[in-house]
């Protein structure tokens, strides 16, 4: 069976994607400590759902510069 590297690609952005806000908004929330309260269980859920949440995020910032 053939690997399709497009899956791959969009896969990689979108966790690229998704750690960079993850890293992004806890700079904003924490203290100087790590990213969160439980940065492995962050970071493990960016990983699993990295292409959802990605097109999630970007469908709401759309939605949101629409309505402004």
């Amino acid at each position: 069976m053939k690997f399709n590297y497009v899956y791959a690609i969009i896969y990689f952005v979108s966790v690229i994607y998704c750690l960079y806000k993850l890293y992004k908004r806890s700079n904003d929330r924490s203290l100087g400590g790590g990213i969160g309260e439980s940065p492995a269980l962050d970071t493990l859920m960016v990983l699993i759902l990295a292409p959802f949440l990605a097109f999630f995020d970007i469908i709401v910032t759309i939605y949101n510069k629409i309505k402004k």
